[in-house]
């Protein structure tokens, strides 16, 4: 099946999509959740900037993000 021009054009893949904010991938059934390659700040503002655009609708990476709310709120409690 051949892929339409407006994707091709935007780079999507051929057999992935977006479903509820993530990357779906059709062909192997997963969903793909991105988290930032930068490094972070040890900073409230560093920490905040790095977990924000997390964006888990179904909760996914709850295990994970949930360590980095920890951290931010132990670095709330030194100030």
């Amino acid at each position: 099946m051949e892929q339409k021009f407006a994707k091709e054009q935007l780079g999507v893949k051929y057999d992935e999509t977006r479903l509820l904010g993530l990357k779906w991938n059709k062909a192997n059934d997963t969903l793909k959740v991105e988290f930032s390659d930068k490094g972070m700040d040890t900073t409230n503002r560093g920490i905040l900037q790095y977990l924000a655009p997390i964006f888990d609708p179904l909760g996914l990476v709850a295990p994970i993000t949930l360590k980095g709310k920890f951290v931010f709120r132990d670095v709330c409690q030194v100030n």
